[in-house]
């Protein structure tokens, strides 16, 4: 069900950003990414902006009160939004941000409602391991538009969000160079009746290792502090080949890396949940 969302107002779309290219005003952005300016990492980074959906979570009142991020894929004859579990689970009241809408002054909206998630079961241990991974269907022509808005009511881009298919999915690759994008550092100013937050791209990622369900990227700089990623999390993280090998989940900033669920692993959990249901309607009733 698509409404709008009178909390989301024009401001909120990525205030302060320059020209809503790969101007990246964070500090840690300009830190990583003066070696990486050439044309094709320019196009590459333009891309990785507009991959990730941004996700709203709502209050009372219809207030936003949370912020997270997914992407969109197209898998087996229909459209999903992936994201992580410790960002969906604290709530069934999240919403993707479609966009502005200047006919109307609003941002529209796109309520999601409930969402799949995965646990992992081994033989001989009786407890579940929860993944970091969740997922729910979405209308096959559901999009969202990346947008760069001026404070005087300019629009200087809009362009609709990347939406993955399956062949997009790849293992990480080592000395790729990988990146991932998000809305942080979120102000709810519930007075002016906005959501004010940053858009940022963190590119110069490098594969480190596998481990369990994540796999876990070397930042190119010092680790900013967590809260420069908050809002972050279910975002796509991507290679200069524009393959997703995860999405972000969390970070350690003593060791200097951020770690991503392994998406081409869990995929197989929609595969199961819609095999299952399939097998189910298909079966006479008793």
């Amino acid at each position: 069900m698509r409404l709008c969302l009178s909390a989301c107002l024009r401001r909120s779309i990525f205030p302060g950003f320059d020209h809503g290219l790969v101007t990246l005003p964070s500090t840690y952005s300009e830190r990583c990414a003066g070696n990486l300016m050439d044309e094709k990492i320019k196009k590459w980074l333009e891309f990785v902006q507009s991959s990730s959906i941004p996700l709203r979570q709502l209050g009372k009142n219809d207030q936003p009160v949370g912020i997270g991020s997914g992407c969109f894929l197209d898998y087996s004859g229909r459209r999903f939004l992936l994201s992580v579990f410790h960002v969906t689970r604290h709530s069934s009241r999240w919403v993707i941000q479609i966009g502005y809408n200047p006919e109307i002054g609003q941002t529209e909206i796109y309520f999601l409602g409930q969402f799949n998630y995965l646990a992992e079961m081994r033989r001989g241990i009786p407890s579940m391991d929860e993944v970091d991974f969740s997922f729910t269907e979405v209308p096959g022509d559901l999009t969202s538009q990346f947008q760069h808005w001026t404070p005087t009511g300019q629009c200087l881009m809009n362009r609709p969000r990347t939406t993955f298919s399956g062949d997009d999915i790849a293992e990480p690759i080592e000395g790729e160079i990988y990146a991932f994008a998000g809305d942080v550092m979120a102000e709810f100013s519930l007075g002016e009746n906005a959501l004010i937050t940053e858009h940022q791209t963190y590119p110069g990622l490098q594969f480190v290792m596998t481990k369990g369900h994540y796999h876990y990227f070397k930042l190119p700089v010092e680790h900013p502090g967590h809260e420069h990623f908050k809002g972050c999390s279910g975002a796509p993280i991507i290679g200069t080949n524009k393959k997703v090998v995860g999405l972000v989940c969390g970070g350690s900033m003593d060791e200097n890396t951020v770690w991503a669920v392994n998406l081409n692993k869990y995929r197989q959990g929609i595969d199961l949940m819609y095999k299952a249901l399939a097998k189910l309607n298909a079966e006479p009733a008793p």
